[in-house]
């Protein structure tokens, strides 16, 4: 079983020594930076998946993505990921602590949802 405790820590250790300026602000709400804060997670192995940025002439969000391995095909898991995290609620009252929460989240719902597929292949 996955050690998510562990997996928090390992994320807010990168972040503090990646982003921190972005440590003790009351809300983190910039969708290019949280996209590429996770990126950079994704890309060192410490989450599963990313926030894409995405936009259109009279709008712009974040959806969350992940490849799964097992179905060689890149899913499309929320397609209007959070794009702002404030203190609301958290103890200690940074927006980091709510952000690193969802994106443990996510990976425990993706985590879930890989464990239930089951592919037969056929030659």
């Amino acid at each position: 079983m996955k050690d998510y405790k562990q997996q928090r820590k390992e994320i807010k250790t990168f972040l503090a020594k990646n982003y921190p300026d972005n440590m003790y602000v009351e809300e983190l709400d910039e969708n290019l930076l949280i996209e590429k804060m996770t990126r950079e997670l994704e890309t060192e192995g410490l989450i599963s998946f990313s926030f894409e940025y995405r936009e259109c002439e009279s709008d712009c969000w974040l959806q969350c993505e992940y490849f799964s391995k097992k179905l060689n095909k890149t899913i499309i898991w929320d397609y209007d990921a959070p794009s702002n995290f404030d203190n609301q609620d958290i103890i200690p009252a940074y927006a980091i602590n709510n952000f690193i929460g969802a994106l443990i989240n996510y990976e425990k719902e993706i985590d879930k949802f890989e464990k239930t597929i089951n592919i037969n292949i056929k030659n």
